[in-house]
């Protein structure tokens, strides 16, 4: 398999990239901080690492390697994807994250899809109260860096979230 590491639900959405590694020939280095828990929803969060994952697999030529790595800091879960892509012009990388924009369109385009996935992502981190930043130089891939803050809570209740999930990172057998 392409994946390998302890984090359920990086390493679910892995598993299910896995036939597209292969075909590529590319490998995902997940780096996940022991035990790391946090509370925030789940098919939001989900939806997010998959398309940034997708992305990297898509970009990245045969033969590389995709990162992802997840660890809580200051009260903050931060989730960082690379890959090893064509990368983004510095006056383009805001414009990535307008729906229905692609650097690589008409008769030429390489990649397939509509131009959607970065806004929508980028729109489900703000609905968590978080947010999706690019960093790029062309030539040297692309690092997207999801950061989510921790949210009130009292006791065991969450507040704000009620369809929440908490999440214990580095202990599967919890789910």
């Amino acid at each position: 398999m392409a994946c390998r590491g302890r984090l359920r639900l990086i390493g679910g959405l892995c598993a299910a990239l896995d036939y597209r590694c292969r075909e590529k020939d590319l490998r995902i280095n997940r780096q996940v901080q022991n035990d790391l828990q946090f509370i925030t929803d789940s098919r939001k969060l989900s939806a997010i690492i998959a398309n940034l994952l997708t992305n990297a697999i898509e970009y990245s030529p045969p033969g590389s390697a995709v990162g992802i790595m997840a660890e809580a800091r200051e009260e903050r879960l931060q989730i960082v994807v690379a890959d090893a892509g064509p990368g983004i012009a510095a006056e383009d990388q805001e414009r990535v994250f307008d729906r229905f924009c692609q650097l690589d369109s008409g008769s030429t385009k390489e990649h397939p899809g509509h131009g959607i996935g970065l806004s929508v992502s980028r729109a489900l981190a703000q609905l968590l109260g978080g947010t999706l930043a690019l960093e790029s130089t062309p030539g040297q891939g692309c690092i997207l860096t999801l950061a989510l803050p921790a949210p009130a809570i009292r006791g065991e209740t969450l507040e704000d979230a009620p369809d929440s999930n908490l999440f214990l990172f580095g202990t599967p057998e919890n789910f």
